[in-house]
């Protein structure tokens, strides 16, 4: 193994400009099976008999065989021939292996039958002993070619050890098929075809060489340039061909035929992925290294293009002087940027381009760099278009021998850089002014020192007049209904699960026992990652919101008042509702009732030409007496107030479903109890009100009422599967005062009305009603 380090370092390359994925490759495997498979499937549905007369398929014997031939000792060329790299010892004895084979299929073409004798009589059982002997070589060949691709270079004596090998191989199986053939067992017998033993080793033959595919499929790498992709195809091939060789009756028949044929086929693959790739490779290998060297030149190229392009872009203006200050050599964009050329500047120094007075200061500074010091200084040029800033830096600039010779220097425009500083303390100024306009306070807190520190606004939100404390006295500074809550808060910001912003609003104490409502903005600042991450620092803004806050509780009060009226309201409307029903059902029904008996009296009583007027008043008087009746029960019926919710809902429905044609399917679960008078009044209001949509708007014949009632809340749900509305935009324009009264009732009793519907989608109307703890 001494000499594997000599190798080059693509000796061992993969194929196809990489190792192939499996995939492809087992897929044009399985393909190329499928279709030698059919070439088989085909010639079996042939009658089985002799295609040609044997002297004609002799001729096309030889001709096959020769290529074959041929194929065989190109290979051996390929493994044989130096290339100017070390042969492997895998590639030489494939080459020596594939020298016998060709050797001894010349001995199979010569032995065939039809052709003269060659020692003893040619015939099929001869051409049979050398071709078995032919494909064993090559199969046990190829698989040990696969199986062992070693690295290890070839030695002269391996060479011609390998090459002895070989021919001795060749002459033992000559000796052996011409001259002791009697030795050898039989394997085709004229008139009853092929011997077990044949086909027993054809057999063996093709499943060597499917093993090498296996192989060689899992593996996907050869050495050298051989192609795995043709390698693989030809030993699919000859393993087609050897078992085309199991199949035959006679020498001449399709079997025998498509054998050959697959035989020269696999070796036209042999030889593209042995012979081709191998003569192809120092081609190959020209091209890389010419590639790499074009590369390497390319890359040079673009590094002395790069290198240019700095040196003639960069934005400074950089220059050498000589001893005298004259300008020797100058570079940079800051030339074109000003207009001026470098002859302006060569020849020439700094007092004999800006003057004397103008010069003053480069002179001195040039002084100092000639003696050896290092000089950093600005200097400005007053323009037509104002004033320019500049930065100049010097160092000496040595000779061969470390004697200063001159200057370097590098020279910045800092107009820039200067107008964009003056616009950034403009607009710090502003944020200023800003920051006061809204009266926020900014803060931090030192983690590691644990002290807070205040700018003089925030210091007036918390009432000091001091502009640090530590944590423990900010604290003391907190309502004391709202420190906990404080506490609670700077330990969660930080904490490990913090999430780098925070905002709390809690209330302090001034000095003069004055309360103040204060929002604050915290971020939070941290260090490290993972588990070494912990916060370093906390800062934010502080705002005193106490007039908001009590203008919120002001609006919180009003809302609470109006809803407390609304409240009253409604009360007051079931009142007047329950007042005007009974005073309708007690009052004028007693006066009805009482004007019936005096008609009926008068009637009994009146002369015939007045009982048709008398008639036509009793029955004027019945008809008021009910209008007023439904009048007093639709304004509030009295089973509501006596009896509960299911009952009224009952008696609704039995007199909803005459009136409007709708028939109503009422269930109910848990509500046969009583609850409060507010939730049976609202829980029937929405009921009665949801029915009226429906039987107004919904143009369906039916509807669903169903009631759930549990310890905590009554659910009230009413379903149809009408046409619906576009139930946001109702209720957000306010065009329906059925809906809005619903969801007022709902809310002042502290529910949930959910209203659900589409056009063409029904409507579902749901409401939530929490049931007191202790229930009417």
């Amino acid at each position: 193994m001494k000499h594997a380090a000599a190798l080059p370092r693509d000796i061992i390359h993969q194929d196809d400009g990489g190792t192939l994925a499996l995939l492809p490759l087992l897929t044009q495997a399985f393909g190329l099976m499928l279709i030698l498979l059919a070439g088989i499937a085909a010639v079996s549905s042939l009658p089985q008999q002799a295609l040609a007369s044997l002297a004609i398929y002799a001729s096309w014997h030889t001709i096959l065989e020769i290529g074959s031939v041929v194929s065989a000792t190109l290979i051996f060329v390929s493994g044989w021939v130096r290339t100017g790299h070390p042969q492997l010892r895998s590639n030489v004895i494939l080459a020596c292996a594939f020298l016998a084979v060709g050797l001894i299929d010349l001995l199979h073409l010569l032995a065939y039958a039809g052709m003269p004798p060659l020692v003893t009589p040619s015939g099929s059982e001869k051409a049979i002993n050398f071709w078995l002997a032919a494909r064993l070589i090559s199969a046990v060949a190829l698989l040990h070619f696969i199986l062992f691709p070693a690295i290890k270079p070839a030695t002269e004596r391996f060479r011609y050890l390998a090459l002895g090998c070989g021919l001795t191989t060749v002459g033992l199986v000559a000796w052996l098929g011409l001259w002791q053939s009697e030795w050898l067992p039989r394997t085709f017998i004229p008139g009853s075809g092929l011997t077990p033993l044949k086909i027993t080793v054809e057999y063996l033959i093709a499943g060597l060489y499917l093993s090498g595919a296996v192989v060689l499929v899992i593996r996907r790498r050869l050495p050298s340039s051989v192609g795995v992709r043709n390698l693989v195809a030809a030993l699919l091939i000859m393993a087609a061909s050897e078992l085309c060789f199991t199949l035959y009756q006679h020498v001449t028949d399709g079997f025998n035929l498509l054998g050959h044929g697959y035989k020269i086929a696999a070796d036209l693959f042999l030889y593209q992925a042995i012979f081709i790739s191998t003569v192809r490779e120092p081609y190959r290998r020209l091209a890389q290294a010419y590639a790499q060297l074009t590369k390497k030149q390319a890359a040079l190229q673009a590094s002395e293009a790069r290198f240019h392009a700095l040196h003639t872009a960069i934005e400074e203006l950089i220059f050498t002087l000589d001893r005298e200050g004259r300008h020797t050599d100058v570079y940079g964009r800051w030339l074109e940027k000003t207009g001026l050329t470098p002859a302006q500047f060569l020849g020439r120094s700094a007092r004999e381009i800006l003057g004397p007075e103008a010069a003053a200061v480069h002179d001195e500074a040039n002084a100092r760099a000639l003696a050896g010091e290092p000089v950093l200084y600005n200097w400005t040029v007053d323009a037509p278009d104002g004033k320019h800033y500049y930065q100049t830096s010097l160092a000496p600039l040595r000779d061969q021998n470390g004697q200063i010779s001159g200057v370097i220097g590098l020279g910045r425009d800092l107009t820039a850089q200067y107008t964009a500083e003056n616009s950034l303390r403009e607009r710090d100024e502003q944020l200023r002014l800003a920051h006061d306009a809204t009266q926020l306070g900014t803060w931090k807190h030192e983690i590691a020192t644990n002290i807070l520190s205040f700018d003089e606004q925030a210091q007036t939100h918390l009432g000091i007049q001091i502009p640090t404390m530590t944590l423990s006295e900010f604290t003391t500074l907190v309502h004391a209904d709202d420190r906990d809550r404080v506490v609670q808060t700077i330990s969660e910001t930080l904490g490990p699960d913090s999430q780098g912003r925070r905002e709390i609003e809690y209330r302090v104490i001034h000095q003069d026992k004055s309360v103040h409502w204060l929002a604050v903005h915290v971020r939070i600042y941290f260090s490290g990652e993972g588990a070494t991450r912990r916060p370093v620092l906390t800062a934010g803004t502080t705002q005193d919101v106490t007039e908001r806050r009590q203008a919120e509780a002001d609006l919180r009060d009003a809302a609470d008042a109006l809803q407390h009226l609304s409240r009253r309201l409604v009360e007051a409307h079931e009142r007047e509702r329950r007042h005007i029903a009974r005073e309708l059902h007690d009052e004028v029904g007693q006066v009805l009732t009482g004007l019936k008996l005096t008609l009926n009296v008068a009637a009994d009583r009146a002369p015939a030409d007045l009982a048709t007027t008398l008639a036509d008043a009793q029955t004027a008087i019945n008809e008021l007496m009910g209008r007023v009746r439904g009048l007093s029960l639709d304004l509030r019926p009295a089973l509501l107030d006596d009896m509960g919710l299911i009952p009224a809902l009952g008696w609704y429905l039995d007199r909803f479903t005459p009136r409007t044609g709708v028939r109503v399917e009422l269930r109910h679960q848990g509500a046969t109890r009583r609850f409060a008078a507010e939730i049976e009044t609202a829980a029937y209001r929405i009921i009665q009100e949801a029915l009226t949509n429906v039987a107004r708007h919904s143009g369906v014949q039916s509807a669903r009422v169903r009631i759930l009632a549990d310890n905590e809340r009554l659910m009230v749900r009413i379903d149809d599967d009408g046409r619906g509305f576009e139930a946001d935009i109702a209720l957000n324009n306010g065009s329906t005062g059925g809906l809005s009264g619903m969801h007022e009732r709902v809310q002042l009793i502290g529910g949930i009305l959910t209203i659900e519907s589409a056009p063409a989608s029904g409507t579902h109307v749901i409401a939530e009603l929490p049931l007191p703890l202790k229930e009417g």
